[in-house]
């Protein structure tokens, strides 16, 4: 079904049809956002909450990008909004116990998790999880839609709204940064 009918069926509350997006999209909305957060149940709760959005705001898909281009966009914006709040929480604990207004002291572990690459539990997964957290948060999620998601870099043109000469150029930085970070484990370990 083409774009702008599944969007009119979407609007029109055809709940068949909305099960059908979700089931088309809803592994690689996940895939999305724990490339972005790192951390597998809130990438699934974002999930959701990327499809609640659809539901309830397919009345401002204009269609000036693909159906796919807008829902990607969805997931990506409330994923570095999440990241954002995690940040700051995280920054507002360690202030609280700093000033002595909380007494948990297992706050920074809770927020450890988040950290957590859950793909494998391979030294190797948890090293490539790291290098990938030290990207620019726009080469890390260019990098991320490119080798996870396996879109276009025409696609994640459209989702990060960002030329294609600025998509090329993020994946080739993201992809030497990360070459460099692995390179440089492989050597201190060898």
């Amino acid at each position: 079904m083409e774009d702008s009918l599944l969007a009119q069926e979407i609007r029109n509350k055809n709940q068949a049809v909305f099960c059908q997006l979700v089931e088309k999209y809803q592994q690689k909305i996940v895939h999305t956002c724990y490339g972005i957060i790192g951390n597998m149940d809130d990438a699934r709760d974002i999930a959701q909450d990327v499809f609640v959005d659809i539901w309830q705001k397919i009345d401002s898909f204009r269609g000036d990008s693909s159906l796919s281009t807008w829902i990607y966009r969805i997931a990506i914006n409330k994923s570095l909004n999440f990241k954002k709040h995690i940040h700051h929480q995280q920054l507002i604990d360690r202030i609280e116990l700093w000033m002595g207004f909380k007494e948990d002291e297992n706050v920074d572990e809770k927020h450890a998790m988040h950290t957590c690459f859950e793909i494998e539990s391979s030294e190797m997964a948890d090293v490539f999880r790291k290098a990938l957290n030290t990207l620019p948060e726009n080469q890390k999620t260019a990098f991320t839609l490119c080798k996870f998601e396996e879109l276009s870099y025409q696609e994640i043109s459209e989702i990060m709204k960002l030329s294609l000469s600025s998509i090329e150029s993020l994946i080739h930085r993201a992809k030497e940064n990360m070459q460099k970070k692995l390179k440089a484990y492989v050597k201190n370990q060898y």
